[in-house]
């Protein structure tokens, strides 16, 4: 874990990564969670080259 959070703040601080993280998660539907290639298609994948900038995109986009 220290690892990873090290990896992770050296593009942006953990604690707001963290942040944006659990409220992506938040809004999903639960049974997207147990099932490893569900999460890997519909969690992982939309956001993954374009992290944080992509949660922030969706975040938005569901605000409105």
């Amino acid at each position: 874990m220290k690892n990873v959070a090290s990896k992770i703040s050296s593009a942006m601080p953990f604690e707001e990564t963290w942040r944006l993280a659990a409220e992506y998660v938040r809004r999903l539907d639960k049974s997207v969670l147990p099932s490893q290639e569900k999460f890997s298609e519909r969690v992982y994948k939309p956001v993954r080259d374009s992290f944080p900038e992509g949660l922030e995109r969706r975040r938005q986009a569901t605000l409105f």
